[in-house]
């Protein structure tokens, strides 16, 4: 897959593009958002069409995770979830500002 990246939207969150998928028509871009130490990585799905829809989270990875989980889970969402017809699909949910905040320290 190859990699752009985008102009972040929240913090200072680094985007990757790791590919652009159609769903039901419409053109969506697979993310991957991280900060510079990796404390915070997301997968999320963003639609190009300029609508109102929220991007969606698809996966969170733990910082010492590589990136090949990250790479991993973009296939597995493509093949279960783009793929699939309308009736089948398991939507994922909204992401959530959390979502984007780095983890609190482990105990």
């Amino acid at each position: 897959m190859s990699k752009a990246t985008l102009e972040p939207r929240t913090r200072a969150l680094r985007e990757e593009r790791l590919g652009v998928v159609r769903i039901d028509g419409a053109r969506h871009s697979l993310i991957w958002a991280h900060d510079r130490e990796r404390s915070v990585s997301v997968l999320i799905d963003r639609s190009e069409q300029g609508s109102d829809e929220v991007d969606r989270l698809i996966g969170a990875f733990w910082p010492e995770e590589d990136f090949d989980a990250v790479e991993g889970l973009a296939g597995d969402y493509e093949e279960h979830y783009v793929k699939r017809p309308w009736a089948k699909r398991i939507r994922p949910r909204a992401d959530e500002p959390a979502d984007l905040a780095p983890p609190a320290p482990r105990a």
